[in-house]
């Protein structure tokens, strides 16, 4: 295989993107909507920048995936052993960003 052909194949548009890479900057949502419908939209600004409940959350599910490693499915249940600890953890909350209401937000001089 030639240098060129080898720098086009790394350079692929369709390629998926590490989730370490992911940015608003570069990445773009495709909306499905049930009449059938699709269209593109910048992603969320919290995709790459997390409030401080959603990164919790996100650790917390990192850690029940690590926990579930390694563990032989007993098969009792219909779903895989991370998905049974996520189902276990239905109700739980990490806590909710509060969002200033407008007149807070006058008085705090931050509009």
């Amino acid at each position: 295989m030639s240098e060129k052909a080898e720098e086009k194949k790394g350079e692929s548009k369709g390629e998926i993107l590490p989730r370490y890479k992911l940015s608003p900057e570069n990445a773009i949502v495709i909306v499905h909507k049930k009449d059938g419908t699709h269209y593109l939209r910048a992603p969320p600004y919290t995709m790459a920048f997390p409030t401080e409940f959603q990164a919790k959350a996100r650790i917390e599910f990192g850690t029940l995936a690590q926990k579930a490693k390694g563990k032989e499915w007993k098969g009792k249940y219909e779903m895989p052993l991370a998905a049974l600890y996520v189902k276990q953890m239905k109700n739980y909350t990490f806590g909710r960003t509060h969002k200033l209401k407008k007149w807070e937000r006058i008085l705090l001089g931050i509009d």
